[in-house]
């Protein structure tokens, strides 16, 4: 007779509650996705998005390093360079230069990234939102 009560109030289906806890799971995602979004231009550059950025491009870490890793303090405008997509690269630079230096790393992510910025922009907010995208889809496909 007790375990029929316990197991009466382990099935015990609370409607209003349930309404309660999807609310909050929604409130929870939008928040996430639009703490996710904002201000992606004005956060610090991480060393891994400066590679992606030199990888999308269709340079090297030692193109990179030869031109500028002389000690000396360089311009922004300098380092720009290989934030931005260079039109004298396309893509076939980009998996050649990832094949060369960085063979353990699947091209399609740098394809896709630099095909991402060359039709929305090469700005670092750009950059980032293609990582963005797909860390909001990872969260619903769970």
């Amino acid at each position: 007779m007790e375990s029929t009560k316990n197991g009466e109030r382990l099935n015990y289906h609370n409607p209003s509650l349930d309404k309660w806890v999807r609310f909050l799971i929604i409130v929870i995602l939008v928040m996430g996705i639009f703490f996710r979004f904002a201000n992606l231009q004005k956060k610090v550059y991480w060393i891994d998005e400066g590679y992606t950025s030199g990888r999308i491009s269709g340079y090297t870490e030692s193109e990179f390093i030869q031109k500028l890793g002389d000690g000396k303090i360089k311009q922004i405008k300098s380092l720009q360079n290989y934030q931005r997509i260079n039109p004298e690269k396309g893509v076939f630079d980009t998996v050649k230069k990832l094949a060369l230096e960085e063979s353990q790393l699947t091209p399609l992510y740098f394809v896709a990234a630099r095909c991402w910025v060359q039709l929305f922009g090469d700005s670092i907010a750009v950059t980032r939102s293609w990582s963005a995208v797909f860390s909001v889809l990872a969260i619903y496909s769970v």
